[in-house]
């Protein structure tokens, strides 16, 4: 994201959060220090634990594009996927409707990993049962959303993520 955001000079840029709730953490702003240092002060704390909200993350774009001015929009979003959810379809419309595109990026891999506890050390992160999660990249949500959205699905890794790659979005 860091690297992004460098090569989008002049381009509006604005961050969110989200994990079982999405925060809107910095509006559009061609302020690109700002939003690296929003972006550079993202820990466990920023935002609470549990999942992957991605329905609540498209509420929250749509509510901040609601107040601009029409416009071709592009939200990147950066995610281990997620489970698929009914309201997905819907708010799929609202987006092409308000004229967002979804480029997402798939973080993680397919096989998964167990989370290291950022508070205690030699532990991991648990779910509510005490089972350690393992967190793995699920693309089906993320390759919907840039499907239908006139988007674009990448891996992190696969290539680099620079302005030439979101481009023709």
């Amino acid at each position: 994201a860091h690297d992004l955001i460098s090569e989008l000079k002049g381009e509006r840029i604005g961050l969110l959060a989200f994990a079982g709730r999405a925060y809107l953490q910095a509006p559009l702003t061609t302020d690109h220090e700002a939003i690296l240092e929003s972006l550079q002060a993202f820990d466990h704390t920023v935002i609470e634990w549990g999942g992957s909200n991605v329905a609540d993350l498209l509420e929250v774009t749509l509510r901040a594009v609601k107040v601009l001015p029409k416009s071709n929009y592009v939200l990147i979003l950066f995610s281990d996927g997620g489970d698929a959810d009914a309201n997905l379809t819907g708010l799929i419309q609202k987006l092409t409707a308000a004229q967002v595109s979804v480029i997402s990026v798939g973080v993680g891999s397919e096989a998964g990993t167990i989370i290291p506890h950022p508070e205690i050390p030699n532990d991991y992160v648990r779910d509510e049962a005490g089972n350690v999660v393992r967190s793995k990249l699920e693309s089906g949500v993320l390759q919907q959303l840039a499907s239908a959205t006139g988007g674009r699905y990448m891996k992190l890794g696969q290539q680099p993520l620079s302005r030439d790659a979101i481009a023709p979005i």
